[in-house]
């Protein structure tokens, strides 16, 4: 296999990767973000919630930051340099789904104490 073909192998998994991370593993859930943001409102005793609301805020504004400053890489650039900035925003989406997916469940584990 040349060198030239392994990288743009390496290219479309990371390609594959950031979408499967963002349309899969991260963005079905700002939906759900914002119903348990309301059931804790719902449930819970304003001081007890705050700290489940700013984890669940802080997820949901990664989120949109990250899809604010990503950009797919040209062409243009080496395919060296395209393979490098995928990586590091796979990296960041597997830290985000981290994020969300911590949020998520301290705030389910609190309204299901609740009930």
């Amino acid at each position: 296999m040349s060198c030239g073909n392994k990288l743009e192998k390496e290219e479309a998994f990371l390609d594959s990767e950031i979408h499967r991370l963002h349309d899969v593993e991260t963005m079905p859930h700002i939906t759900k973000m914002h119903k348990l943001t309301k059931e804790l409102r719902e449930v819970g005793d304003s001081l007890e919630i705050l700290p489940l609301i700013t984890a669940l805020e802080k997820a949901d504004e990664t989120m949109f930051d990250w899809m604010d400053q990503f950009n797919w890489q040209s062409e243009a650039t080496p395919i060296e340099d395209r393979i490098k900035y995928y990586k590091k925003e796979v990296k960041k989406l597997e830290e985000m789904e981290v994020l969300i997916d911590n949020a998520m469940e301290n705030a389910q584990n609190y309204i299901d104490s609740k009930k």
